[in-house]
């Protein structure tokens, strides 16, 4: 019931926040098909939720204290796909490719590389949980391969955006310390909204390979939300009511889109008030605004 509820705030909040965005969206992307869109896209977030919480079930359900990460690596390492051989760089077509396509995929690439402090944060904050910190290094391993390939991308076709060894260590800082299970929560939903965003991604580019590779990282963020649900269940069955208030609480959080701007994800929330004002992820890559077009979308 609480995870349905999730579900619920969540996509009343992706709703609501995509239609007070549609005037300003209109105005300036000048898409006249933008509320077929929209429509869609909240029609596939609800079914990825939906996905998300019937994956699980596929793997087998697991006993209050029985250890999920052996589960998680056999069923993730089997569709772990190979940056070489599965992604088809000889379809590559430059004039499908714009100059703002292009800054955007750089700036996804800076921002998945932030997977290296969130996982320094995970196993700061979570000494007490040996399974979900194991699980951390497959979350790990697959986060830093998707800014890997991006990267691999820009290196091969626009070699001018690839991301210096500089730009990435601006993201690497160390988060505040925050309370485990509300930071579990906070990044169920940041995987469900980069699979969305991904899934959007893939349709606004027209270039072949990097619609390739969105879809790709689309579905790894699925199963990284069906993975962290996981250890939501037995987060609930462990410790009952303070797991059930610490994941609504953050939900409501997640869900409460008239009240920011742009949509919340874990790289503008996680912080450390000592670096303000660049103080996030967000705000330490060096164009904090070149995600929008993409977000927008």
């Amino acid at each position: 019931v609480l995870v349905m509820a999730m579900i619920g705030w969540l996509v009343g909040g992706m709703r609501r926040q995509r239609a007070g965005q549609d005037q300003w969206q209109s105005q300036q992307l000048k898409r006249p098909d933008h509320g077929v869109l929209l429509a869609d896209g909240v029609k596939r977030f609800a079914q990825t939720c939906q996905a998300l919480l019937t994956w699980p079930r596929k793997i087998g359900r697991s006993r209050k204290n029985t250890m999920l990460y052996p589960e998680l690596f056999k069923q993730l390492e089997s569709v772990r796909w190979d940056m070489d051989k599965d992604i088809p760089w000889a379809a590559f077509d430059p004039a499908q490719l714009t100059d703002e396509q292009a800054q955007t995929i750089k700036m996804n690439a800076i921002t998945e590389w932030s997977a290296l402090p969130a996982t320094e944060m995970f196993l700061r904050d979570n000494k007490d949980d040996s399974d979900f910190s194991a699980f951390m290094s497959i979350w790990f391993f697959e986060e830093q391969k998707h800014s890997l390939v991006l990267m691999e991308y820009l290196k091969r076709f626009r070699p001018d955006l690839a991301p210096t060894e500089k730009e990435l260590h601006e993201v690497r800082f160390e988060f505040e310390p925050a309370p485990a299970l509300e930071t579990l929560m906070l990044h169920f939903c940041g995987e469900i909204r980069l699979n969305h965003w991904y899934r959007r991604a893939a349709e606004w580019h027209s270039e072949p390979v990097i619609k390739h590779i969105y879809t790709t990282l689309s579905q790894d963020e699925a199963r990284h939300g069906g993975a962290y649900l996981r250890y939501m269940k037995r987060a609930i069955n462990n410790f009952g009511h303070e797991a059930k208030s610490a994941f609504t609480k953050v939900g409501v959080l997640m869900a409460s889109a008239r009240r920011t701007t742009p949509p919340l994800h874990p790289t503008n929330l996680h912080g450390n008030t000592a670096l303000f004002p660049t103080a996030t992820i967000s705000n330490r890559r060096h164009d904090p605004t070149g995600l929008r077009p993409l977000a927008d979308h």
